[in-house]
């Protein structure tokens, strides 16, 4: 039988290594989400933009993204504007979102005049609101193609 110091001494460096063992995993599975999703904030979503176009005095840029999250979740079309970075060369580009939706298939953006918008698709609605940003009242009208 072990004498009791060598026991002891045993268990000690078994309480330690399986200690060590676990703070190892623990560090690498925080390196591994930071490697695998970014430094953006650990998401795993990502956004193509499908459309783009620019407003009739070529100030605004407006975009339609297509945004997915993984396979547990739907997909989401988000219709965001900005100055255009082309012509406002000063202005920062923030992006402001008009409209999301996980329900609607194929989005189209058209604009019906300076600070008017039209997003069509298969919504099933029809409504119009308007949005303040970037120094301006956007109107924005939502047009099932149905």
């Amino acid at each position: 039988m072990l004498q009791p110091d060598v026991k002891h001494k045993r268990l000690l460096l078994l309480f330690i290594g399986t200690t060590l063992l676990m703070l190892l995993g623990y560090a690498l599975l925080l390196v591994g989400k930071y490697y695998f999703a970014g430094l953006d904030g650990m998401t795993s979503c990502s956004e193509d933009v499908v459309a783009r176009t620019v407003s009739p005095s070529k100030k605004y840029v407006v975009s339609l993204g297509r945004r997915s999250c993984g396979a547990t979740t739907p997909f989401a079309s988000r219709v965001f504007i900005q100055f255009n970075p082309e012509v406002n060369l000063d202005s920062l580009t923030e992006e402001v979102t008009l409209w999301q939706d996980t329900t609607s298939a194929n989005p189209s953006i058209e604009w019906q005049g300076e600070t008017s918008l039209a997003i069509s698709g298969e919504t099933n609605k029809n409504f119009s609101y308007s949005v303040r940003a970037l120094n301006a009242v956007f109107e924005v009208s939502i047009i099932d193609r149905n």
